[in-house]
């Protein structure tokens, strides 16, 4: 079961496809990024945040940010970014796109998009 719409529309298309006769693919689910407003705070998150490989932190209670990154081989697996999230999409396509992040690259990550292309450069 998902807590999202997109998988479940997609569920529901394959399966009235299905009951149509229709040729159709089987479902597979596909990683998504979500991002949601809890109670005033802007949450994102992908991928699995428990997963083996090294996890990137930074936290501000004062200024109620939380940001975690999850990287295996050198590419980013799962993220999860709570107050502060504008940098989200960026670091989706990151993972998208499989790039690998270099050793200098790992400690501006997770400052931004804009603080780790002007290190990268």
């Amino acid at each position: 079961t998902f807590g999202l719409v997109a998988p479940i529309y997609r569920q529901a298309s394959i399966l009235a496809d299905q009951l149509m006769h229709k040729p159709t693919q089987p479902f597979a689910h596909q990683l998504s990024a979500t991002r949601l407003k809890v109670s005033g705070v802007e949450v994102f998150s992908f991928g699995e945040p428990n997963q083996h490989g090294d996890h990137l932190g930074f936290q501000d209670p004062t200024q109620g940010i939380y940001r975690k990154l999850v990287l295996v081989e050198g590419r980013i697996a799962s993220a999860i970014l709570l107050g502060n999230t504008q940098d989200a999409n960026w670091l989706f396509d990151l993972h998208q796109k499989q790039l690998q992040i270099s050793a200098q690259q790992r400690s501006t990550l997770l400052f931004g998009q804009a603080y780790f292309e002007r290190i990268a450069a």
